[in-house]
């Protein structure tokens, strides 16, 4: 058995993943992420878990996923509401230092206030824990991310500011489903 997720290893999807692992009947093989959550649709097969957001506090509905449950037959054996802390990093060591930003759209909108607040350039992505990468990757010490404090751990950034989104208490409800 494994589980499938969306988004790169230290996506909220992948702190779900692991949360949810000592509930399950039998230890995964692997977490396994997929970029999109097409591709997490795709490994639908008897024996494995998928671990899908559905709902956001902030944003409502997650319709690329509700629109999965309409093209396959498969089953919600449980649910996981995961709090949402967005945090700022970068390899860069000041908040004033930061000249652009990325996350995926939805991350970016739930950080609107503090993004105008320091006046900060966005670009998108397609999800939180890859702006981590990006901002890793970046030769640019100023480029940062905006994603969980797991991302920011996975790939070696400093954590600049936490819980910067506009809502505080920003919760994602996550489906686990199984054949």
């Amino acid at each position: 058995m494994n589980i499938y997720y969306q988004g790169n290893p230290g996506s909220y999807m992948h702190s779900a993943s692991i949360a949810i692992e000592p509930y399950l009947w039998e230890k995964p093989s692997e977490i396994v992420w997929k970029t999109i959550f097409k591709d997490v649709w795709e490994q639908i097969t008897l024996g494995n878990i998928w671990v899908l957001a559905i709902e956001n506090s902030y944003m409502w509905s997650i319709h690329p996923n509700l629109y999965g449950f309409l093209k396959h037959d498969c089953k919600i054996i449980g649910e996981y509401y995961g709090k949402v802390d967005h945090c700022l990093c970068s390899l860069e060591d000041h908040t004033s230092k930061i000249k652009i930003v990325y996350s995926q759209t939805p991350a970016l909108e739930q950080c609107y206030k503090y993004i105008q607040e320091f006046n900060i350039e966005t670009r998108e992505c397609s999800d939180t824990a890859l702006s981590a990468k990006i901002a890793a990757q970046s030769e640019e010490p100023w480029v940062a991310g905006i994603c969980s404090e797991l991302a920011a751990k996975i790939y070696w950034l400093n954590i600049l500011d936490t819980c910067i989104q506009d809502q505080k208490n920003n919760t994602t409800r996550f489906a686990i489903i199984t054949l």
